[in-house]
């Protein structure tokens, strides 16, 4: 199984992977949202469901999608930057795993720009 961020309602915009990791993202925001219950409670919805449709969030809860984005974004960038090192076991190609995540939040700046956030 695998958690999918959906971008706009394009079928290829989206951003995938497996669930396992998704907890492990998922654990970071424990830490780093811990006072901010709002993006703590969307990103375990996310985690949940397997996915988002962000482009939807962005429309109907404008400022709770901008808290989630920016929350996903500064995560990602930060486990892109190996500020946060992916554990043993999680991915065969610890590496590989980082740049999806700098993908990520390069994806995550393009749609504030793309939806007027930026």
């Amino acid at each position: 199984m695998s958690v999918i961020l959906r971008f706009s309602a394009e079928k290829d915009d989206t951003w995938q992977v497996a669930n396992r990791i998704f907890f492990w993202f998922e654990g970071l925001f424990e830490i780093a949202y811990a006072d901010d219950p709002v993006v703590l409670e969307w990103v375990d919805l996310v985690s949940s469901i397997s996915g988002y449709r962000l482009h939807e969030l962005a429309e109907e809860e404008p400022e709770i999608a901008w808290r989630l984005i920016e929350a996903l974004k500064t995560t990602a960038e930060r486990v892109g930057r190996g500020e946060h090192p992916i554990p043993d076991g999680l991915s065969s190609d610890p590496l590989k795993l980082q740049s999806r995540f700098s993908d990520l939040a390069t994806r995550l700046r393009a749609f504030e720009v793309e939806s007027g956030k930026s």
